[in-house]
């Protein structure tokens, strides 16, 4: 955990099976209400609660059994996105030593060839999900597709985008598998990030080349705003990932020359 002056305020969490240890932290949600993080720990099956105050503290631990890709809290009510019978967001409940799935909601469809494909599904769930209190609604925006599911979080009704001036990486059904490859051009997008800016969604997509591959690294980023009407502004791609802006203050993050974060006053990166 870091302050606003980029010091290093604490480091916590070791490799194990005990409280307060993890296998795999595969997502966290923050629960601004209770001033509390939810670390998702997919090979172990729970979730960890962990308090924020100056630090960090281990709460308590919560069984959970489904495949957790992201999540997110609406208010007090705690989402999270995965492919299941039931759907592909699915409202988490329990305060005791389990956490249950009480209701699902959406599917994985797409303007797609492949999107009755089930291998293909998996692909249309896997991304970041997150919730927006001013509308009431869900948006999960898939990291490898393109594609960006809207679903309105009390009666589930969904509309499926197809993000502008996105390059997508290239899926092939090859008997019964899913081939993956890049493009011919030699570069693909990856959604990367979600995030709210006054009243619309912000996606953050990096782009690969050859000598950048993803996961961490990109050669550039842009951004896609989508507002309340689901119109989309797409801007010019730059060296720097805005993470987010906290007061006055944006976080930033890039990969040349090495990489680096930076926190600067304002709510742009340089």
């Amino acid at each position: 955990m870091f302050d606003l002056d980029g010091r290093l305020r604490q480091t916590t969490g070791r490799n194990g099976a005990g409280p307060g240890e993890f296998r795999l932290i595969y997502t966290a949600a923050y629960d601004a209400r209770r001033k509390r993080l939810l670390a998702f720990d997919t090979p172990l099956g729970r979730v960890t609660q962990l308090a924020l105050s100056d630090t960090l503290s281990f709460v308590a631990s919560q069984a959970l059994s489904l495949q957790v890709e992201s999540a997110c809290f609406l208010g007090s009510r705690l989402f999270a996105s995965a492919i299941t019978p039931a759907g592909i967001i699915h409202e988490l409940v329990g305060d005791g030593p389990e956490l249950r799935v009480g209701r699902g909601m959406g599917a994985p469809s797409a303007p797609h060839p492949l999107a009755s494909n089930r291998l293909y599904q998996n692909y249309l769930v896997a991304g970041h999900l997150f919730c927006d209190a001013s509308t009431n609604s869900l948006t999960l925006a898939t990291s490898l597709t393109g594609f960006v599911h809207v679903l309105a979080a009390e009666d589930g009704a969904q509309r499926t985008l197809a993000l502008e001036q996105y390059n997508s990486i290239s899926f092939s059904a090859v008997g019964n598998s899913l081939q993956l490859a890049n493009p011919v051009n030699g570069f693909y997008d990856e959604v990367i990030g979600i995030r709210l800016l006054q009243d619309t969604r912000v996606l953050t997509v990096g782009r690969t080349d050859a000598t950048h591959t993803g996961g961490g690294d990109y050669a550039s980023y842009r951004e896609v705003v989508i507002d309340r009407t689901n119109r989309q502004r797409v801007t010019p791609p730059g060296a720097w990932r805005l993470v987010e802006v906290v007061t006055d203050r944006a976080v930033c993050y890039r990969t040349e020359p090495e990489p680096e974060i930076v926190i600067v006053r304002g709510v742009r990166c340089p």
